[in-house]
This record gives structure tokens, C-alpha cells and sequence, in this order.
């Protein structure tokens, strides 16, 4: 059957990866302007490009492909404010015994698009009203649009300034989070400076980054390539590709849910340590990761219909371990600085993004069992590297460059009482 547009593989990969060429045009710096303006501002910004993208792209694929190549970059300039705010805002709102579980909540709304968004985009590509397929852009800029009044409405960069709070929730949230978190303006105050050098050389945050690359190139393959695989491989139609490959995004957000829980509730009631919980997930997401993408590469085949769904929900699983893991690590061991240490670990995970569509156009050259196994065994290679980085290095502890001059809600300096008291919580949570 033959789309609306017959691209090549090569221009197919280029789409791809368009939108990560924007990424990184101001990736490295979306997330110090996150915390240098607040991540509201930012997240106000970045979601009205995406929905006025969304709005032109079909206009765009039609009349020109050059032209959509573009707008897909430009999409991800506006894209790349998105997580680096979220973390910040997580840093800010969130005590270090929630983070998993909110780091799940918000960024479930990938798998939520990954599951059943395959299935409504199949659907609507089969309608004739608008030609089907620019519903899907336009359903993006609804959703978006939508979600940009919500922002307006409820959200602030701290729990001091909301006004939904009372003010009892504000100081416990104050007590929770605010020994490690200082304003930009604070910061400046003190003449504190941003700790590039400490950050680019500290083993935890190295940890942190091998991981989100592990993790983005083994998400952007299943994204992108797995309904493709699953037409070379198992040979399914349109209608069972898009229900097979929903089946890892659905998988891995009741996972995502149950694994997050599970390891704040563990650290509530000290079974373990913030530290050991991260390593634990993170080093199971990694090997779960490796041992499906070794089942998918070297064992499946048309014949295993049945078998491929277990595989598949085996993905899921893994892939989920990564919020209780190396994301957990990020929005704690610098909480002051989490917005610009999530924008610098994107910028590795944008390299992942756009090394995973070329290395398949590279190597998947006619859809084969083999050429398709050759890249699922690399993919294992790269997490069993990141389990390993990870379980030597990986920590959620806040790092000794990360401190800031504790205050109390005056914004006057603790008493060496308080201080001691601050010290003990720091210690509890990692």
C-alpha cells in the first residue's frame, strides 16, 4: 500500500530526527533559563510554538518537503523547554521521598501518546475527512492548546507563590524542599556562580547521562521503528501493527506507575536509601532492557505472533525502571541547579536521538531478520554499559557543589541548630 508521500529511507530518518536538530540549537540553555526566569514562563512559551507548529505542519508536508523538514526543526526548538522546566518545577515542589512517583505522573503522558496514540493516528490516517492523516497534527494542537490554559490557570514556578496553597502547605512544603533549593536571585545575592566545571566532571551526573542516552536511544528506536519492524519482521498489517506496537507504551505506563510507587514507598519507610533504590532500578531497567532487545533480535520471527506480545510488555517493564532510577538522580543531587542539569543531560539524549534513526537507515537497508537483530543486539549493548556505569556511580546524594547557604522562610541565615537539624534531613534523603 502506498502513503501520501513516498519518501525514501533516508529522508523518512531525516523527519525523524529534525526535530532533535532543534533541540540542540538551545537545549544547553533552556534549562539555565528555566531557572534563571522560572520554568512557567518557559513551559508558556515552548507549548504555544508546539501548538502553532502542529497547526502548519500539514500545509507544510504537502506543499514542500524541505519546507517540513524545517518546521519539524523549529518544533523542536520549541520542544526542548519542556523538560528541563518540569524538572525544575519537580526540584522545587516535590520532597526527595516523591520524586519517583511525580517523575512517573508527569512524564506519563508519553506512553499515554505512545499506546493509544498509535492506535487513534492509524484510525484517523483511514478517514477521508481532511484527508485523515492532518487530523493527527491537529488533535496535537487541540490537546496542547487546551493544556495551555490549564498552565495559565494553576501553575506556579514554587509553592510560595501559588494561591491554591494554604499557608500551613507551604511551610511544610518549605521544610521539605527548601534546604537545597535556592532562587537564581538568591543565588546571585550570594555571589554564588553556576558550577560548570563540577558538573561536567562529577562522576554522579556522568552516571545520570550515560543512563538518558541508554534510555533515548533504545525509546526513539521502539518510537519510531517499531511498527516498521513489525512489517519486516512479522509481517503484520496496518491495524495489528498499530495494536502490537502500542503494546510496550501501554505496558510501560502502568509499570512506570507501579515501579515509581513502590520505590518512594520503600524509601518512606527506610527499607532503603534514596541512593540504593536509584541504582536498583536503574540497573533492572538496563538488564530487562537488554535481555528483550537480545529475545527481539536473535530469537523472534513471523512464526512467534504469540510469544512477541510477552517480549514486548518485557520492553515496558524495563524501559519504566528508568523514573525510579537515573531520572530520580537528576532532579536530586543538585536541586538548585536541576533545570540546567536536566537541559544538559538532554543534549546527550539528543545525540541519542539522532544517532538511533541513522544508525538503522545505516544498517536496515532491506528490512531483514538480520539487519533488524544487528540493531537490537547494539541497543543491548548500550544498556548493559549504562547498568554498569550507573551501579558504580549512580546517586541520588545532593552533590557538595550543589550546596547553598541554608536559609530559613525569612530568607536569614540558619542558627547552628538549624543547620545540624538541615544536615540530618539531607542525610536521611539520600
Amino acid at each position: 500500500m502506498v502513503g501520501t508521500f513516498v519518501w525514501t529511507p533516508e529522508e523518512q530518518s531525516l523527519l525523524f530526527s529534525a526535530g532533535f536538530y532543534g533541540n540542540l540549537a538551545i537545549m544547553w540553555m533552556s534549562g539555565y533559563l528555566a531557572d534563571r526566569f522560572g520554568p512557567t514562563k518557559l513551559l508558556f512559551i515552548g507549548a504555544t510554538g508546539i501548538s502553532i507548529i502542529a497547526l502548519l505542519s500539514p500545509t507544510a508536508a504537502v506543499h514542500s518537503y524541505p519546507g517540513f523538514v524545517g518546521i519539524r526543526a523549529v518544533n523542536g526548538l520549541f520542544e526542548t523547554t519542556l523538560m528541563p522546566s518540569f524538572a525544575a518545577i519537580i526540584a522545587r515542589w516535590f520532597p526527595a521521598s516523591e520524586r519517583s512517583t511525580v517523575g512517573c505522573i508527569y512524564s506519563s503522558g508519553s506512553e499515554i501518546s505512545s499506546s493509544i496514540g498509535v492506535v487513534i493516528a492509524s484510525n484517523l490516517c483511514n478517514l477521508e475527512f481532511l484527508g485523515g492523516w492532518p487530523l493527527i497534527f491537529y488533535l496535537n494542537a487541540f490537546i496542547t492548546i487546551t493544556w495551555l490554559i490549564l498552565l495559565v490557570i494553576f501553575a506556579t514556578n514554587s509553592p510560595q507563590t501559588s494561591r491554591f496553597l494554604s499557608e500551613s502547605e507551604k511551610r511544610y512544603l518549605q521544610n521539605k524542599t527548601g534546604h537545597h533549593h535556592r532562587t537564581f536571585k538568591q543565588r546571585k545575592s550570594a555571589g554564588e556562580k553556576l558550577p560548570v566545571a563540577k558538573i561536567f566532571t562529577s562522576p554522579a551526573f556522568f552516571a545520570i547521562v550515560v543512563g538518558q542516552f541508554a534510555y533515548s536511544f533504545t525509546n526513539c528506536v521502539l518510537s519510531f521503528y517499531l511498527p516498521t519492524y513489525l512489517r519486516d519482521v512479522m509481517q503484520l498489517d496496518l491495524k495489528e501493527n498499530g495494536i502490537y506496537a502500542s503494546v510496550v507504551f501501554f505496558i510501560q505506563l502502568f509499570s512506570k506507575l507501579i515501579l515509581s510507587v513502590t520505590a518512594d514507598v520503600l524509601k518512606s519507610k527506610k527499607i532503603l536509601s534514596h541512593t540504593t533504590s536509584a541504582k536498583i532500578f536503574q540497573v533492572f531497567s538496563n538488564t530487562i532492557t537488554a535481555i528483550a532487545s537480545l529475545i527481539l533480535g536473535l530469537y523472534i520471527d513471523c512464526s512467534h505472533e504469540v510469544f512477541i506480545i510477552f517480549v514486548l510488555c518485557l520492553y515496558g517493564i524495563g524501559i519504566s525502571g528508568t523514573v525510579p532510577g537515573c531520572f530520580t538522580a537528576l532532579v536530586s543531587i543538585a536541586p538548585s541547579y536541576a533545570g540546567t542539569l536536566t537541559s544538559c543531560s538532554l543534549v546527550v539524549a539528543t545525540f541519542a536521538n539522532i544517532l538511533s534513526p541513522w544508525s538503522v537507515a545505516f544498517i536496515v537497508k532491506k528490512g531483514t531478520r538480520d539487519e533488524w537483530a544487528a540493531i537490537f543486539v547494539v541497543i543491548a549493548m548500550i544498556n548493559l554499559i549504562s547498568s554498569v556505569v550507573f551501579g558504580f556511580f549512580g546517586t541520588t546524594a545532593v552533590q557538595p557543589w550543589a550546596h547553598s547557604v541554608v536559609q530559613n522562610e525569612s530568607g536569614s541565615e540558619l542558627t547552628e541548630r538549624q543547620k545540624c537539624k538541615a544536615l540530618i534531613q539531607r542525610v536521611d534523603e539520600n
